[in-house]
């Protein structure tokens, strides 16, 4: 089976996801190759694969920089169709994270490469939770008449790529407070992850006895010069600007005793999923998503909050020191693993292809 894929290994530095998965594919005696620009008319795939299509539309680029982008990636859509490609869909997201900032222009553009992608190009979606096929239905108009397949593949856990170590080792690495209960932020800093919101609740706590530590790639400057004048007398707030490195990723999460993920809105998260592989529990909003995770690995592991305040982070506190880390999340954990979930989508796609 010869499979192009958007992304494939190229994001590998930010998300190692994607490379797992076709790594797995590979070792199954499949070809798999990355999607560039005029990928269509250099070789015949049986399936294309794509994972992030809004990326095609730039945040900060201009209307027409962006149309022309379009036109080319439909040039190569079109191609795959004619010979035959079958295109697939794994939905991380409705819309892309920066929608909100878009202009009004690239907003509407982006609605309808959407509704145009779903509508007459691809043959089936993955979805990572239950609530999303109806969302998309909903969202973009699907009618019962569109013959679309749509199959659940929850999103894999990250064990064997980030090593657990030791907690007094990984606070001494970071340069941590030892003794002081710690919360922990991981991953891109961007607007909508509502990183602020989380510093705001964290100084309201006004808790001598914990501290917070935030780390990840400053994508969004204005949002990190924001958060920066925000701890700039603070004692127990930690920020660590700049992408980590798969020792220090370990050192993060091993430091920690609970992760915060402030979103506003989410469908699916990899950085939730990262934090129970790491054995730590999470602070989430209460999202369908989540409590499918709460079935996955145990209702102990994923605390929830309807608006983030310093109330929640004290709950969530004391529900995090009563669990015995390293041992009751394994069972449920290990049900995303990615040989599994990967052996589903190979399974997927051949009866897309015999369709």
């Amino acid at each position: 089976m010869k499979i192009l894929a958007f992304p494939a290994f190229r994001n590998e530095h930010k998300n190692p996801y994607n490379s797992r998965l076709y790594n797995f594919i590979k070792e199954q005696g499949h070809k798999v190759e990355e999607f560039y620009r005029f990928q269509s008319l250099k070789d015949k795939y049986h399936i294309f694969h794509i994972h992030w299509p809004d990326t095609i539309i730039r945040a900060k680029s201009l209307f027409f920089l962006n149309s022309l982008r379009l036109v080319l990636f439909y040039f190569d859509l079109i191609i795959l169709k004619i010979a035959g490609t079958k295109i697939v869909w794994t939905a991380h997201n409705l819309r892309s994270h920066e929608y909100s900032q878009n202009s009004h222009l690239n907003q509407v553009l982006e609605r309808i490469h959407i509704s145009i992608f779903i509508k007459y190009f691809i043959n089936a979606i993955i979805v990572l939770n239950d609530q999303t096929e109806s969302m998309i239905k909903t969202l973009y108009n699907i009618g019962e008449n569109r013959r679309l397949t749509f199959v659940k593949i929850p999103h894999p856990n990250y064990r064997g790529i980030y090593k657990t170590m030791d907690q007094q080792f990984a606070r001494k690495e970071l340069n941590l407070n030892q003794q002081l209960f710690t919360y922990g932020y991981f991953g891109i800093i961007r607007k909508y992850k509502n990183v602020k919101n989380l510093v705001e609740c964290f100084i309201n706590l006004n808790d001598v006895n914990s501290q917070l530590i935030i780390a990840g790639s400053p994508e969004d400057l204005d949002e990190v010069r924001a958060i920066e004048e925000m701890i700039v007398n603070e004692k127990n707030i930690y920020f660590l600007e700049k992408r980590l490195t798969n020792h220090e990723v370990s050192c993060f999460f091993s430091a920690c005793d609970l992760t915060v993920l402030p979103y506003k809105n989410i469908h699916n998260s990899g950085s939730a999923i990262l934090s129970l592989s790491m054995n730590k529990p999470i602070l989430v909003p209460d999202r369908p998503v989540f409590s499918e995770f709460s079935d996955i690995v145990g209702k102990d592991w994923v605390c929830t909050y309807q608006e983030l305040s310093a109330d929640a982070l004290k709950v969530a506190q004391e529900k995090a020191k009563t669990l015995r880390i390293l041992e009751p999340i394994n069972y449920g954990i290990s049900k995303l693993d990615n040989s599994i979930l990967a052996s589903e989508t190979l399974s997927f796609y051949e009866l897309i292809i015999r369709k």
